[in-house]
Order: structure tokens, then sequence, then C-alpha cells
């Protein structure tokens, strides 16, 4: 499969995925076209997660999917600010943090 195939794959809504690929290569612009995409298809923040190794990757995608929705509501106010609104509760972080999250919410489980 090329590139595109694989690009188109990862953006498809009615999958997860784990995005694999060397340093440079557009791994977060992906993730975050499929994160807008699911927002644009009506899903909200709080039901997304969005998980990677390092903070600061997390906290590049953060930043970049703010952008994104920032330049929507300018766009697009009545549609996206309450989406902007409700993406300080968005879940993307490191799978560490997620896991210690996890275990300190369900310790006994």
């Amino acid at each position: 499969m090329d590139l595109r195939g694989r690009q188109k794959e990862a953006i498809d809504p009615s999958r997860s995925v784990c995005v694999v690929a060397g340093a440079g290569t557009g791994k977060t612009h992906i993730l975050i076209s499929k994160y807008i995409d699911l927002l644009e298809r009506g899903y909200n923040s709080s039901d997304i997660l969005a998980l990677t190794f390092t903070r600061k990757a997390a906290s590049e995608m953060k930043e970049r999917v703010e952008a994104a929705l920032d330049l929507r509501v300018s766009e697009s106010p009545s549609r996206w600010r309450h989406i902007r609104d409700e993406f300080i509760w968005a879940d993307i972080s490191t799978f560490h943090s997620f896991c210690s999250k996890v275990l300190h919410e369900f310790p006994i489980e």
C-alpha cells in the first residue's frame, strides 16, 4: 500500500489506529487530521483518546489541535465555538499518564 493509502487508512473514523513511523514523517499531522475529522463527524473531545510516547509530543499535539480549532472558530463561530470550549477536557496524553490515571481511578479492578 502506498503512503496516501496508509494515510487514508489512518484517518478512517471507523478504525482505531496506531501510527508508527520515523521522525519527521507526518505522524502528528495525520493524528491531528483524524482528531479534527472525528470532531467534524460529531464526536466530543471527551470521547476521543489520543496517546503518544512523550510529554513533548502530547503537548505539541494538543497545541496543534487547539490551533486547528481556533482557525475553525474564526471561519464558523456558531459551529465550532462550543467544540473549542469543550476541548479543555480532551484526553491527549502519554501512555504512561493515561495508564496511571486508570490505575488511580480503578485501583481494585
